[in-house]
């Protein structure tokens, strides 16, 4: 998955003001719920253009941001997210009464683990409220190097989620990650 210049992504130039930002962010998600997407895809949307928001509209992620894409041009290549293997507690799920609908796990240019996906129920029955997923991501040895919970957006006997779960892990590379439902 290959992350987009965030500029592209609010559909702006390089030189855009504060107020720009700020203008181009709201009008895009406006645009974007009035669109006819699936939840899934309106989700990832969304996930792109906050975090494109988030690192433009602060001066100092801004000047990070955009000396990475001068050094990036400069070498002319284009980095991609790497995904993260993932496998689910199947033990949990069962006791929860859940299962992964969708899921996509992967390691963005920052260093952070993002989680995208929905879970349903296998009884109908609307997921209870206090359902938590716990992420445990460990490298080749098979050694925990990290952990993350998350709730998701509760609707009946669906839950979505879209949220980084581990943050900064690039030290340690994660070559799996486990899934718990607590």
């Amino acid at each position: 998955m290959t992350e987009r210049n965030y500029y592209e992504v609010l559909q702006l130039n390089n030189s855009a003001d504060l107020e720009a930002i700020h203008a181009g962010y709201k009008r895009l998600s406006k645009e974007y719920q009035h669109n006819e997407f699936t939840l899934f895809d309106y989700i990832l949307k969304m996930q792109e253009l906050n975090k494109a928001y988030l690192t433009l509209a602060d001066d100092d992620t801004r000047a990070d941001y955009d000396e990475g894409l001068e050094s990036e041009s400069d070498s002319e290549s284009e980095e991609e997210n790497e995904e993260v293997p993932f496998e689910i507690d199947e033990e949990s799920a069962k006791r929860n009464n859940v299962k992964v609908e969708s899921c996509n796990l992967y390691l963005d240019s920052a260093g952070d683990i993002a989680a995208i996906g929905e879970i349903v129920s296998t009884n109908k029955e609307p997921i209870e409220n206090y359902l938590e997923m716990r992420f445990n991501a460990y490298n080749a040895d098979k050694k925990l190097i990290g952990t993350g919970n998350t709730f998701g957006s509760k609707n009946g006997n669906r839950m979505t989620f879209d949220n980084y779960v581990l943050i900064k892990s690039k030290s340690a590379i994660p070559v799996n990650v486990k899934i718990f439902f607590c």
